[in-house]
C-alpha cells in the first residue's frame, strides 16, 4: 500500500465520524425542537426509547419511575426484551430510594458505566439482573432528593459490538445519550413543573383577580419560550476553544453568523465572570473526558446575555470537544418571576387569614352578645322540678333562641322555642330582632294583671310587629325572613298549660305514653304569610311531674343513618316513652347520642334547640 492510501484511511474513518455526529446531532437537533411541555409522560418515554435503540443503536433500553407512594422505583418501560422468560424477571425487579444503586447515583450526580472491561460492583449485579453485559446508568428528572427515575441503557448478554453500538467504546453516542437525557430530564420536569404551576394559578384565581390575569399572561409567555427553545451543537479546539464548526440553532442561539463564530471562540464570547470557570471546567473534561449541566452566560451579538446549560465531551483525538449547549435564559427568568409571584400569592394570603380572622372574632363576639340573650338555667330550677336544655347552633352564632320569662306572679310563666330563617350570621341577625320584639311582649302582658294571657296573641302580635320592622306589608320588601316557633304559658296555681305553635309542636307523657300537639302550618313573618292569620290555642290540665318539650326541627331534620335520611320523630319519642322516669340530666344525654349517632358522618343540618320540662 502507498504512503498516500495509509494517509487517507484516517481521513476517511474522520469524514464517517463526522457524518455521524451531524446525522446523530441533526437528529438531536430535531427531537429538542419537538420535546415540550405538552407531551404526556408515556409519549415522552415513547420518544426516549426510539431515539436510544433506533438512532443511537442500543439494544436495550429500560425506563424505571419513582412511585411516591412507596418509595419504589419500577420498571415503567422496556425495549429489546422479546424473551418472555426475561420478562417475566423484570416484572419483579424494584430498586429502593436508599438502595445502593439508587443512592449512589445520587451521591456523585454521573452517570454509571459498566462493561466487562471496566466493571462496576454497584450495578453488577443489577446489571445481571436486567440481562445485560453492558450498561449505561443515569437518574433522570426531579432533584437530587427524589429523582423523577431511573434510565439503563445497555446490550444484552448474548449481543456484540459489532450488532449494536458500544458503550464503552463510542465516546460520541454517548455523549449525544448523555445530551439528550439531559433533554429528556429537563422535559420531564417542565412538564411536572408546568402542571404544578397551572394547579398553583387554578387556586389563586379563586382569591384574587388580579393574580389570575397575571399567571394567565405567564402560562402564554411560558409555553412561547418552551416552544422555541433550540439546542445547540458545536466543535471546540481544546487549547484555544476556537469554534471549529456550528450548527444553526446554535448561530440563532447567539445572533452570529456561522462564518463570524468560525473566526470566534467560545471563550470569547464568555462573560469575564464565568472564564476561570469556564477554564476548570475544560480540565474536568480533560481528566474525566466529559462534563455534563455546566452554566455559563455567553454575550450574544447584540451584547445581551444569555443562560446556556452545557454538556462537554473530550474527542477521541483529545484535541477537539464536543458540546452540547441549551439555551435556558428564559427559564431562569421564570423561575425569578415564579418566586416573585409566589411571595405575592403568599403576602395576599396572609392578608386574606388576618381578615378572616378580624371576621372569626366580631362572631365570636357576636356569640357572647347571643349567649347573653338566652334565659338564666336558675330562672327554670326555681320555677321546674327538673328540666334539661340543649341549644347548639350549627355555626359560631345561630337563628335558634329560646325565652323564658315570670310574668305577674310566682305561679306563671312563659316560654317561648324559636327558630329563625336561615342559622349562622344571617339566623343571628334575625334572633335579635325577635328578642326586642319579645321583650314588648312580655312588658304588655306584666301590665295586664287582670287580662286573660293568650299564646295565640303571641304569635299574632310577632306575626305582625316582625312583618312591619322588615316592612313585609309592603309590595316592594326586600326581606322574606320570619321564624317557626312554639308558645307555651303556665299556670301552676291554676294548673293549666296554654300552647300555640307555628310550625312548631309540643311533645308531652300522659298515662305514660308521649302525646303530640301539633302547631298551625303558617309562619311568623315572611312576605308570603298572611298578617291577620289567627293561629289556634290549646289548653291543657297540668299535674305535678307532668313532662313537657320543646324541640326546633334541626333535631328531627338531621340526615344520618345508613341512607342518609332524616331522624324524624318517631325514634325521639320513643325515647321519652322508655326513659320517662330517669333523671332530666340522663334524659338529655340520651336524646344526644340519638342525635349524634344517626348523624355520624354526614354534616350538621341547621341550629338545633331541644328544651324538656317537668311541673
Amino acid at each position: 500500500m502507498s504512503s498516500n492510501e495509509n494517509k487517507s484511511g484516517p481521513d476517511e474513518d474522520f469524514l464517517l465520524e463526522h457524518r455521524r455526529q451531524n446525522e446523530i446531532y441533526n437528529r438531536l437537533y430535531v427531537l429538542g425542537k419537538s420535546l415540550n411541555e405538552q407531551l404526556s409522560e408515556g409519549e415522552l418515554f415513547d420518544i426516549a426509547g426510539k431515539f436510544v435503540t433506533g438512532d443511537l443503536g442500543y439494544e436495550r433500553c429500560i425506563l424505571f419511575k419513582h412511585d411516591d407512594r412507596n418509595g419504589w422505583f419500577k420498571i415503567d418501560m422496556a425495549i429489546g426484551y422479546q424473551n418472555p422468560a426475561e420478562q417475566k424477571v423484570l416484572k419483579i425487579i424494584n430498586l429502593l430510594l436508599s438502595g445502593a444503586v439508587i443512592e449512589y447515583l445520587r451521591k456523585i450526580g454521573q452517570p454509571i458505566i459498566h462493561s466487562q472491561e471496566n466493571p462496576n460492583e454497584i450495578v453488577r449485579d443489577l446489571t445481571k439482573s436486567l440481562f445485560l453485559r453492558e450498561a449505561y446508568f443515569e437518574l433522570f428528572g426531579g432533584d437530587v432528593e427524589i429523582p423523577y427515575g431511573l434510565i439503563v441503557i445497555g446490550n444484552g448478554l448474548k449481543s456484540s459490538d459489532k450488532d449494536f453500538t458500544s458503550i464503552e467504546f463510542d465516546s460520541m453516542s454517548r455523549l449525544a445519550l448523555g445530551n439528550f437525557i439531559t433533554q429528556f430530564s429537563n422535559t420531564i420536569n417542565n412538564i411536572v413543573f408546568y402542571q404544578a404551576w397551572k394547579i398553583e394559578k387554578a387556586s389563586l384565581e379563586e382569591n384574587i383577580i388580579k393574580r389570575t390575569r397575571e399567571l394567565t399572561a405567564q402560562k402564554e409567555t411560558f409555553e412561547a419560550i418552551y416552544k422555541t427553545s433550540k439546542d445547540g451543537i458545536a466543535i471546540l479546539d481544546v487549547e484555544t476553544t476556537a469554534f471549529l464548526d456550528v450548527n444553526p440553532a446554535y448561530a440563532e442561539m447567539t445572533g452570529y453568523t456561522i462564518p463570524e463564530l468560525l473566526l470566534s471562540s467560545c471563550m470569547k464570547l464568555s462573560i469575564p465572570e464565568d472564564q476561570i470557570r469556564a477554564r476548570k471546567a475544560i480540565e474536568e473534561i480533560l481528566q474525566k473526558g466529559y462534563i455534563t449541566n455546566f452554566e455559563k452566560t455567553c454575550i450574544a451579538k447584540d451584547g445581551s446575555h444569555v443562560i446556556t446549560n452545557m454538556s462537554i465531551v473530550l474527542m477521541k483525538d483529545r484535541q477537539r470537544m464536543l458540546a452540547s449547549v441549551k439555551d435556558i435564559t428564559n427559564q431562569k427568568k421564570l423561575e425569578k418571576n415564579l418566586i416573585i409571584e409566589r411571595n405575592v400569592a403568599e403576602k395576599a394570603n396572609e392578608e386574606l387569614v388576618e381578615v378572616y380572622k378580624q371576621i372569626q372574632d366580631s362572631i365570636s363576639y357576636a356569640s357572647l352578645i347571643q349567649h347573653a340573650l338566652m334565659p338564666s338555667e336558675s330562672l327554670f330550677q326555681s320555677y321546674f322540678q327538673d328540666y334539661f336544655i340543649h341549644w347548639e347552633p350549627k355555626d359560631v352564632v345561630g337563628g335558634d333562641i329560646y325565652f323564658f320569662e315570670i310574668l305577674r306572679d310566682e305561679e306563671e310563666s312563659l316560654l317561648m322555642s324559636i327558630d329563625c330563617t336561615g342559622h349562622g350570621v344571617p339566623g343571628a341577625f334575625v334572633t335579635m330582632l325577635v328578642k326586642a320584639v319579645e321583650r314588648q311582649i312580655i312588658s304588655k302582658l306584666k301590665n295586664q294583671a287582670e287580662s286573660e294571657i293568650s299564646t295565640s296573641w303571641v304569635l299574632q302580635y310577632f306575626n305582625k310587629n316582625v312583618k312591619k320592622l322588615l316592612k313585609q306589608d309592603k309590595d316592594a320588601s326586600l326581606s322574606d325572613a320570619g321564624f317557626d316557633g312554639a308558645i307555651v304559658y303556665i299556670d301552676r296555681k291554676k294548673g293549666i298549660l296554654k300552647f300555640s305553635g307555628a310550625h312548631s309542636s309540643l311533645f308531652f307523657l300522659k298515662d305514660g305514653l308521649p302525646e303530640t300537639i301539633k302547631g298551625c302550618r303558617h309562619s311568623i313573618g315572611y312576605t308570603g304569610s298572611s298578617v291577620d292569620f289567627q293561629f289556634k290555642e290549646h289548653t291543657l290540665s297540668i299535674q305535678p311531674g307532668m313532662q313537657f318539650y320543646l324541640s326546633t326541627d334541626g333535631f328531627f331534620d338531621q340526615m344520618g343513618g345508613e341512607k342518609g335520611l332524616p331522624l324524624g320523630k318517631k325514634k325521639f319519642l320513643q325515647v321519652l316513652r322508655d326513659h320517662q322516669s330517669k333523671p332530666f340530666s340522663e334524659l338529655k344525654s340520651i336524646l344526644l347520642k340519638l342525635l349524634y349517632s344517626h348523624q355520624g358522618d354526614c354534616p350538621r343540618n341547621d341550629d338545633i334547640t331541644l328544651i324538656g320540662v317537668k311541673i
